[in-house]
């Protein structure tokens, strides 16, 4: 394939991930705790050239187009908004994960909305079962709920107030499973965590940036199509030329 063309269709590949990952962190600007995704980049069969060729000194190097080499997760804090609804809580910096029993076993989100059952357990925004700090599901009883900064859930009845569970934040390696979930190695619940009750995380999406990112995204690769066109018709009229 001629260098050129080869150069535009690996940057038009590298557009198209970047096109995907970019427009799934639109699609979640305002889902409840959602971390952002992002591309690295560089440069595909870089190649140093020398003079009198190849025999003389080096005079620079030729890269081959960009193409994606990994993608990475944005865990930077999303802003708290408050909703004044008791069972949201919200994380206060970057660390840590609530944990959630699904039926694939143990996982771990950033979003904090969460509600009782009918059972009286507390679940997340998709049912599933939220762990303490060991590990164990939360059955709270009736009365009025309140979460303090540490994640300690009490219930007040007219007994008192009866401490009913401290809800788990667990730091670790995280990557992401989908639906706004996560598995974790080398977990540990934080001893001390910082929570905000009546408030929830949003999005750490910059909605702005994503839509700037998609403009230049289409500008690119109408400008790699319009390379490949050129460099293709160049080609022909030389072979033409010299038949």
């Amino acid at each position: 394939m001629n260098r050129g063309i080869y150069s535009s269709v690996s940057s038009m590949i590298g557009l198209q991930t970047w096109l995907d990952v970019t427009t799934n962190n639109l699609a979640n600007a305002s889902t409840t705790g959602y971390k952002a995704d992002g591309l690295s980049f560089t440069d595909a069969l870089s190649q140093q050239l020398y003079a009198n060729a190849g025999s003389g000194p080096a005079i620079g190097s030729l890269g081959s187009g960009e193409v994606p080499t990994g993608e990475f997760t944005n865990f930077s804090q999303g802003p708290i908004q408050a909703t004044g609804n008791p069972l949201d809580v919200a994380i206060e910096n970057n660390d840590g994960m609530f944990s959630v029993q699904t039926p694939n076993g143990v996982s771990y989100t950033r979003d904090g909305a969460f509600s009782l059952n009918q059972d009286g357990t507390l679940v997340n925004s998709s049912g599933y079962p939220v762990l303490d700090n060991t590990g164990r599901s939360i059955s709270v009883p009736t009365g009025d709920i309140q979460i303090s900064s540490s994640g300690e859930l009490s219930v007040r009845t007219s007994q008192g107030v009866h401490q009913v569970a401290q809800i788990g934040v667990y730091k670790g390696a995280f990557s992401k499973l989908g639906s706004n979930l996560y598995s974790g190695t080398g977990t540990e619940a934080l001893t001390s965590p910082k929570l905000t009750s009546g408030a929830l995380e949003g999005s750490n999406v910059n909605a702005i940036q994503a839509l700037t990112d998609l403009i230049k995204i289409g500008r690119l690769y109408a400008l790699e199509q319009k390379a490949v066109t050129q460099q293709d018709t160049s080609s022909n009229k030389l072979l033409q030329a010299v038949g």
